[in-house]
């Protein structure tokens, strides 16, 4: 947020120097992003805290700054000169939905002359940025930003029946806002309307139909609370983000409505001249009613309950208007600021810094007890007075030990395994990528299993890319394109992340998560590559089968699901699990994803990966005696699977076998084309003596016979 020092310090006891503006609030917990001056005017961009919304105006920044710089902070009282008959005489208000409007008031100032404003205000808007509208709309923009509560004017002659309700929208319902734009409106939108029909987006935008242009003589001064949750859904619905909607999505102080709508009317009169009608029109929800942060004064009638008729509400004036309640009481012990801080800040500076926010401090015994503002919105906890202690005391006074004391743990498993994995597929040659959790819905359907179904979240929440994603192949893959269209067309990514899902047979569950680790490259054999160097570092023994099946999104003929073989020794009670994926992606989908080059992924189910990992390595005594090993080449069905062989020949249990590699297939030549010539690797050893080459024959011969029978092997 922009501010002017020089309209700060129309609220300070004496100037603020920018150095000195800058400092202070870096000091407080604000970052500065720039100063610069304007027509002369020192200005600083403030960036100020979702948790601050009292900051977000110049009299917020103003109370702020003298608590930092030890000034004396003043907001001026509005003084209002009301002569024309009372505001219910020429308006009326009922609250349809106070469930998301808790306070509305409305003022009433006639024969007003719309034209320019003052040099002053234009001065004084153009400092922040703003430019300059007429004198009516200008006002509304300067208290806007001088005190953080969005008003807005009405052209009293266009209200029909000059009557305003803040209702729901009714669905279908269009409106024509200020910036020429029409909105088709849903019922989860709240909209000031009159008799006939929406006249403004309540909280966002105020309507055509009703805006002030010169001709205008009758002004309807709204100011209103509105519930945060209602305004930054239709905000973000509607694709409208204001000064207003703004300040209303993160709270607003309960007791400024009533303020701002008399510094409104007050400087109205200033600029536009016109005729200000006694007190104003204002209803109160049922629940305002005892609650902790607004009661009912004089004057002040509730609302009848949703959907109630139209009601009368008194004007007010002088003490006939809500106000605050009793501020609530916290306390905060010295001990425990001593505790918290590890630094022994004396009663005496405690006291002095809560006097300074306006707290009110009395120190009772062992502890202070403050009386939070309605303003401070951030404050509800002891932690909170602690935190704003050693704000104002000053962070850059708390030493830095030379020591720092921690206790150790042991490594966690989990962190470990995904620590392993990084590196590894780091020292492979892939890169990592951290991508989003959110697609296109067409784009979530390419890679959808069977049995699942996309899962979405609300549009009042996400307009655009409003689906999680099933996969974490669609990021990789935008990643990859961003890539290739920088001249990096090779490029290999893996990210580590979840993917989510709806199952089809269940659409009352909830949406299934799933832990997966993904990996994009330029061939299936360099992706396999970097999976089998993987699971030997997470499980060393354990062995990858892959076995061909057809996936959505992988090409025909090209895809496999894998499937890991854990040894015993490993500890795993599942030797046969599923893992994951591999394959090369269709061309449909390299299509979509405008990829010029062929393109290969896989995606692993991560909790079963980690599951397997080992943190640490088994030892085993070195073999007393060698190994011997055998290369053969049989001739098989062109359809048999090297899985199928070596399922085969692992359960015959061959005595000595210690390992079975393969080592290829070959077709062509003179040799028919139904056949094919597989070479695999049998490796024997005895652990209680050398083997001897008759041993070995007889193994090998009854390995081929084993062969012969199921596949109608032939040696080679």
């Amino acid at each position: 947020m922009k501010i002017a020092l020089d309209w700060i310090a129309t609220y300070l006891d004496r100037p603020i120097a920018a150095a000195e503006a800058q400092e202070a609030l870096i000091q407080g917990g604000f970052v500065v992003e720039r100063v610069e001056t304007i027509d002369g005017t020192q200005v600083l961009d403030v960036e100020v805290t979702s948790n601050r919304p009292d900051c977000l105006s110049h009299l917020g920044l103003a109370r702020e700054l003298a608590a930092l710089s030890r000034r004396r902070f003043a907001a001026p009282e509005p003084r209002l000169t009301e002569t024309a008959p009372a505001a219910e005489k020429w308006v009326t208000v009922q609250l349809a939905a106070p469930e998301w409007c808790p306070y509305y008031s409305a003022r009433v100032l006639r024969e007003v002359r719309v034209g320019p404003s003052p040099a002053w205000l234009q001065r004084a808007l153009a400092t922040i940025g703003l430019r300059s509208i007429n004198n009516v709309v200008d006002v509304t923009n300067f208290v806007l930003m001088d005190t953080g509560q969005p008003l807005h004017a009405f052209d009293l002659a266009k209200i029909a029946e000059r009557q305003i309700i803040v209702r729901r929208a009714a669905a279908g319902e269009k409106i024509t806002t200020l910036d020429g734009r029409v909105h088709g409106l849903t019922e989860e939108a709240l909209v000031i309307s009159d008799a006939a029909a929406p006249v403004a987006l309540a909280g966002i935008m105020g309507g055509r139909d009703s805006e002030v242009v010169p001709a205008t003589r009758d002004i309807l001064l709204e100011s209103a609370r509105f519930e945060p949750f209602s305004i930054r859904r239709t905000a973000r619905r509607l694709g409208l983000a204001t000064d207003s909607s703004f300040r209303f999505e993160r709270g607003i102080d309960p007791a400024l409505a009533d303020y701002a709508s008399r510094r409104a009317a007050a400087l109205l009169q200033q600029v536009a001249g016109g005729v200000l009608a006694v007190g104003a029109v204002c209803t109160v929800a049922p629940r305002q009613q005892g609650r902790d942060d607004c009661i009912l004064a004089a004057g002040c009638s509730p609302a009848p309950e949703p959907g109630g008729a139209r009601m009368r509400a008194g004007a007010f004036g002088g003490d006939a208007r809500p106000r605050p309640q009793d501020a609530v009481a916290l306390a905060v012990r010295p001990a425990r600021v001593r505790q918290i801080v590890g630094v022994d800040i004396p009663v005496t500076e405690m006291l002095e810094i809560l006097e300074r926010l306006g707290l009110e401090p009395q120190l009772e015994s062992d502890r202070i007890l403050c009386r939070i503002p309605s303003y401070r919105s951030d404050i509800s906890r002891e932690i909170d007075l602690i935190e704003e202690i050693l704000r104002l005391w000053g962070y850059a006074r708390v030493p830095v030990q030379n020591q720092v004391r921690h206790g150790l743990q042991p490594n966690d498993a989990v962190l470990q395994a995904h620590r392993t994995m990084r590196e590894t597929l780091v020292s492979c040659g892939w890169q990592e990528a951290i991508t989003y959790s959110f697609v296109e819905p067409r784009e979530a359907a390419l890679f959808l299993e069977p049995g699942q179904a996309a899962v979405r979240v609300s549009d009042a929440v996400r307009k655009l890319s409003n689906t999680l994603r099933p996969s974490l192949w669609p990021g990789l893959l935008r990643a990859r394109q961003f890539n290739q269209n920088q001249g990096e067309a090779g490029v290999r990514l893996f990210e580590h992340a979840a993917v989510y899902w709806q199952d089809q047979a269940s659409p009352a569950a909830p949406p299934a998560q799933e832990w997966r680790v993904a990996l994009i490259g330029n061939s299936v054999t360099e992706i396999l590559g970097a999976v089998e160097m993987l699971l030997q570092r997470l499980c060393p023994g354990a062995e990858l089968e892959i076995t061909p099946q057809d996936r959505g999104a992988l090409a025909p003929a090209a895809a496999a699901e894998l499937l890991v073989h854990v040894p015993k020794a490993a500890g795993a009670v599942v030797h046969h699990a599923k893992a994951g994926v591999v394959g090369r992606f269709a061309d449909a989908v390299l299509k979509f994803y405008d990829l010029r080059h062929p393109a290969a992924g896989a995606e692993l189910r991560w909790e079963a990966w980690r599951n397997w990992f080992e943190p640490v390595r088994r030892a085993q005594a070195l073999p007393r005696f060698p190994a011997v090993q055998r290369d053969v080449s049989v001739l098989l069905g062109a359809a048999v699977r090297w899985a199928e062989v070596r399922a085969t020949l692992l359960s015959a249990n061959l005595p000595y076998l210690e390992a079975l590699r393969f080592v290829g297939t070959w077709r062509g030549g003179q040799m028919e084309s139904d056949k094919k010539s597989c070479t695999f690797t049998l490796v024997f050893r005895n652990p209680g003596g050398t083997l001897r080459s008759d041993e070995i024959d007889a193994r090998i011969q009854q390995a081929l016979k084993i062969l012969e029978r199921k596949f109608q092997a032939v040696l080679r």
